[in-house]
């Protein structure tokens, strides 16, 4: 529903990078992690984050590489570190910003402070890791064949859904 209102308000942001990448990382996040099953506690909370950064990318390649022309091989395991370092960076300018409307000026600027450190950590270690010689490739897909890509990745996930209806006993074909 968003995705329809927005490109109906401003449908300049259908060809905005931004706007693509955002909706297609959180569409392959949301409509795929929750079919994925884990048995215990610990895989869901060890394995899901790589999962969701992984189905993000999945999602992303065709269009990140048509506007940017490469491919982020370690942005799965680059996520792991840094999706806790955010969420601390996130944590600390909250508060910040909190204490400031308090008029609570020490504590604001300590977590100011911090939220600055951690920033400068993220920055650092983002350099470090895309300077890597194998962090990303070059890739410039013909434009043609990013629905062809779409299109097989759909059809992946429909035929998977249909093998996993077809093992509880449920033919869904013969649903419609």
């Amino acid at each position: 529903m968003a995705l329809l209102i927005s490109s109906l308000l401003k449908p300049d942001w259908l060809v905005s990078p931004g706007f693509l990448l955002s909706y297609l990382a959180t569409f392959g996040i949301v409509y795929l992690l929750p079919k994925i099953k884990l048995k215990t506690a610990i895989a869901k909370y060890t394995v899901y984050p790589f999962l969701a950064s992984f189905l993000a990318q999945i999602f992303t390649i065709p269009v990140s590489s048509l506007f940017f022309g490469n491919v982020s091989l370690l942005s799965p395991l680059s996520n792991l570190v840094f999706l806790p370092l955010v969420f601390i960076f996130l944590s600390e300018t909250l508060l910040a910003v909190l204490f400031s409307f308090l008029r609570l000026y020490l504590l604001s600027s300590r977590f100011s402070a911090c939220a600055h450190v951690i920033a400068q950590i993220i920055i650092k270690l983002a350099a470090k890791i895309s300077s890597l010689p194998f962090a990303s490739i070059s890739f410039h897909p013909k434009i043609f064949l990013i629905p062809i890509y779409y299109l097989i990745i759909t059809l992946i996930i429909l035929f998977l859904e249909i093998r996993k209806d077809d093992s509880n006993g449920v033919d869904v074909r013969n649903i419609m």
